[in-house]
């Protein structure tokens, strides 16, 4: 056991400790974002979400939904669409939806848009109503501050695309946390598996292992 010393064994008890249950993050996300028509904001940062993740190379699946049922069927509105369009986004395909309590069930992450949508949300969704897989998506910049996003229905262009400023920051946020962490996971597991190969070399095995560090 000279090449195994007591560090390594620090080592993975510090791992069993802080990573129980570590999984890898490389995998397909769902991601629903929600605002109250699906008709400007949620669509908007639908299209920018799945452009970035495109680019990213990760394989998420994003839609989006409104909290009310105005405009089903509807193509996003016109200015959405061409402020979209301005930065390369096509979101002209999309049709307007709204929000389903089994939504819950079929993403793995819902943002909303301001305040009364998080409050409808969680209306509708009663008792599938799941506070850890919703949140407010300027929250991925502002922390804990339940920022709202305006809706730029009654104004002109330029509400618009200050709306677009919020969301792609906050998108590029959500993408840049997501591939931090999975490089995070990747890291540990490479170096868990360097430790285990340590292990056997040295003759120790995972039963061993568990009773050594059981003490």
């Amino acid at each position: 056991m000279a090449d195994f010393g007591m560090s390594d064994l620090r080592n993975i008890r510090h791992l069993q400790i802080q990573h129980p249950t570590s999984k890898l993050y490389f995998c397909t996300m769902k991601i629903l974002m929600v605002c109250l028509g699906n008709i400007c904001r949620s669509p908007l940062a639908e299209g920018v979400l799945q452009h970035k993740t495109k680019a990213a190379g990760l394989d998420w699946i994003v839609d989006s939904a409104g909290t009310g049922g105005h405009n089903p069927g509807c193509a996003p509105h016109h200015l959405s669409q061409k402020v979209a369009k301005h930065y390369g986004i096509n979101i002209s395909h999309h049709q307007c939806r709204q929000f389903l309590k089994e939504d819950m069930d079929r993403f793995d992450k819902i943002y909303v848009m301001d305040q009364d949508n998080y409050d409808e949300v969680k209306r509708i969704a009663g008792n599938k109503w799941d506070a850890a897989k919703v949140d407010f998506l300027l929250n991925e910049i502002y922390p804990g501050q339940n920022k709202d996003i305006f809706d730029p229905w009654y104004g002109g262009v330029e509400g618009f695309y200050e709306v677009y400023e919020m969301i792609e920051k906050a998108c590029e946020a959500v993408v840049g946390r997501y591939i931090s962490q999975a490089n995070q996971q990747e890291d540990f597991w490479e170096f868990t598996d360097k430790l285990a190969k340590k292990a056997e070399a040295n003759g120790l095995t995972e039963d061993i292992l568990k009773d050594i560090l059981d003490e």
